[in-house]
């Protein structure tokens, strides 16, 4: 069963809520703030277990085998509650009121501690905010409320003042990659490739490492940009086209191509340093790695990295994605292999 030691960097919080654990000195209410796939349910389960557990360590870690400890992880302990909404876009009144508000008053049925999971608390709207304030502001002494949210713009300022706020820092490559290898099983390789390309989130390099599409995207990318210099640009659109159609999220999957390309400029300034290949992301490329590095310049190697920072801004501007990566693919094109 996962514990506090199971959680993917996030000391900060570890340390917070295992203490408080060990201690009893237990807050009314935690606001996890951080990404998607970041890990905030995986922590906030992972918490409640500890509360819940009959038989925990001296150092808070829940004992993981006890009946409360499988019915939090199973999501069926009475006194565990993760509050629900109907629409994607809303957390309503009535839905704080009924599952929260009207209940929080209750003792609990099998436990000292009352808890309260809220997925998507930045998406309580006004109402819902205000209804929930009032138990915020007068906890019953049994009560914990853990707000997951994943960003806190639209929340009331009176609410994150009552809330302990935890927010989730991005999890170094290097701790992503030792999970991926370690307690994942995923090859050297995949590990390296999807720990750089997660941007410190646990859960993207998860997705990223059992997704074959993601490897055969890479790999595809590399050939594209390989092929730069003996295709048009309108050809070299196309294929970008290719390796983005069909994809859950066009705009994610092109948001994943670029990235490739983005650590492959990466090596290639790194190889001409160094002509090294352990300080490689993407070390299977290294014959075109080093074939492309001792053709390029600097400067010219430099000039390609700035012009895809600029497509990605323009992207992200709004600006339309096909000529932005016109304008990009131009550049590379003549500036890569420009010694």
């Amino acid at each position: 069963m996962p514990g506090f030691k199971d959680i993917v960097g996030q000391t900060h919080i570890k340390n917070l809520l295992a203490r408080a654990v060990r201690e009893g000195t237990v807050s009314h209410a935690y606001l996890l703030a951080g990404e998607e796939l970041a890990g905030k349910q995986f922590i906030a389960r992972v918490f409640a277990q500890a509360l819940m557990c009959e038989q925990r360590s001296p150092e808070g870690e829940a004992c993981g085998t006890c009946p409360s400890c499988k019915k939090v992880m199973a999501d069926a302990h009475p006194d565990v509650r993760t509050v629900v909404h109907e629409k994607d876009n809303s957390i309503r009144v009535d839905e704080v009121t009924e599952q929260i508000v009207n209940d929080a008053h209750l003792t609990p049925y099998a436990a000292e501690r009352k808890i309260y999971i809220v997925p998507d608390a930045q998406l309580m709207n006004r109402p819902a905010q205000n209804k929930l304030l009032k138990t915020l502001e007068e906890p019953p002494s049994f009560v914990t409320i853990l707000l997951l949210a994943t960003g806190t713009e639209a929340m009331l300022p009176t609410i994150k003042s009552r809330c302990v706020p935890l927010p989730l820092r991005p999890v170094p490559t290097g701790e992503l990659y030792d999970f991926l290898r370690q307690r994942e099983g995923v090859s050297e390789y995949k590990a390296s490739l999807s720990a750089r390309f997660a941007r410190g989130n646990t859960g993207r390099a998860k997705a990223y490492a059992s997704d074959p599409e993601f490897e055969l995207r890479a790999r595809a990318a590399m050939r594209l940009i390989g092929g730069l210099r003996n295709v048009t640009v309108s050809e070299t659109n196309r294929q970008m086209k290719e390796l983005t159609e069909g994809a859950a999220s066009e705009r994610e999957a092109r948001e994943e191509v670029l990235g490739i390309i983005r650590c492959l400029l990466r090596d290639l300034m790194v190889y001409k340093a160094t002509g090294e290949k352990e300080y490689l992301i993407l070390g299977e490329q290294e014959e075109y790695i080093r074939d492309t590095a001792a053709q390029s310049s600097f400067r010219g190697l430099a000039q390609t990295l700035e012009a895809l920072t600029q497509a990605r801004a323009r992207i992200e501007a709004n600006v339309n994605p096909v000529y932005a990566l016109e304008l990009f693919f131009l550049t590379a094109r003549d500036r890569l292999g420009e010694g």
